[in-house]
């Protein structure tokens, strides 16, 4: 695999900074077409926050949970990496004006563009703080939160955050069978699918430099009925365009592509360390994308002994 440090992701946070900075410290307020402030406060330092349109959260009525995701800009060597910010609650109805997140068993992910940053991955949980819904636009698919001094931790390890986001958010109200499932995938030779029956996504960032893939399955046997356990995997690998390649096309995998296994609230093995096997284009039709697993083989970030194996045919909602 390559590294890769979103190099051409300059110039386009030019262009993101000129259309989303808001006037004043005061004007937190969406206009337009915006998705929302372009800045957030971690731990007391002010952030960009990347407009990925890809990063669209969801509330799932099968699974009666949900997530976001606040994407942040961050500058290393002269170039801008995006940490990620990945949040899942629990909530047996779709979130509305008034609720606060943070008493909906908050958990967060953190998706540092350094891997080995000690911060990285999941298990942090709710200390103190809010997070209040303040707006939710189900017509435009946005959700709108105020963060009062939010505070997660792990391991004495704190994250806070204040300000607020309006994002990319869909209420999922289906509740399909898993037998209706698109998703054809195994994972050590056991089967699983998406939790809700529904496909993954499939989307460019970057300024067309970078495809991102992303979907959540759970084991077929409980899909839809436990939240727990699933698979989130994000694949991220040099860009083309579906409907310009030919069936048999490789893609080539980056660095921060990131498979984890959530066995349990707060548990989490990451698995970021690519040891084998090859993602193969195998047809786009009707803004579909279908790809193959064949042997893609990743290990345990901190034991590469532990591997996990995922075959199958998947098939994903092209975005841009």
């Amino acid at each position: 695999m390559k590294k890769y440090f979103y190099p051409l992701m300059v110039a386009l946070m030019a262009i993101v900074s000129c259309t989303f900075v808001s006037c004043s410290d005061d004007d937190n307020s969406p206009t337009g077409n915006d998705v929302g402030p372009s800045v957030i406060e971690i731990n007391g330092t002010k952030r960009n926050i990347s407009m990925l349109a890809s990063l669209k959260g969801v509330w799932n009525a099968a699974s009666e949970s949900g997530e976001f995701t606040i994407p942040v800009d961050v500058e290393k060597e002269g170039s801008v990496v995006v940490d990620y910010y990945s949040f899942r609650f629990e909530s047996e109805t779709s979130l509305k004006v008034g609720d606060d997140v943070a008493k909906m068993n908050l958990g967060l992910t953190l998706l540092l563009a350094n891997t080995d940053d000690p911060a990285w991955g999941s298990g942090y949980t709710y200390t103190s703080g809010k997070a209040v819904v303040t707006e939710t636009n189900p017509d435009e698919n946005r959700l709108t939160l105020r963060f009062e001094n939010l505070r997660m931790s792990r391991e004495g390890r704190t994250y806070s955050l204040d300000g607020t986001v309006t994002l990319p958010f869909l209420n999922n109200e289906g509740n399909k069978p898993a037998d209706s499932n698109r998703v054809s995938l195994t994972v050590n030779g056991k089967t699983y699918v998406e939790p809700t029956g529904d496909i993954g996504t499939f989307s460019e960032f970057g300024g067309h430099t970078v495809v991102q893939i992303e979907i959540e399955v759970a084991p077929k046997e409980t899909a839809g009925v436990q939240y727990y356990p699933f698979f989130s995997i994000l694949f991220r690998a040099d860009h083309f365009f579906p409907y310009m390649v030919s069936k048999g096309y490789t893609l080539t995998l980056h660095d921060d592509t990131w498979i984890g296994y959530i066995p349990a609230k707060g548990e989490i093995t990451n698995y970021t360390r690519y040891v084998s096997g090859k993602i193969i284009f195998q047809g786009f039709s009707n803004g579909i994308v279908t790809l193959q697993l064949d042997n893609v083989t990743f290990a345990d970030k901190n034991n590469q002994s532990n591997v996990i194996t995922l075959n199958g045919t998947l098939d994903f909602e092209y975005s841009v």
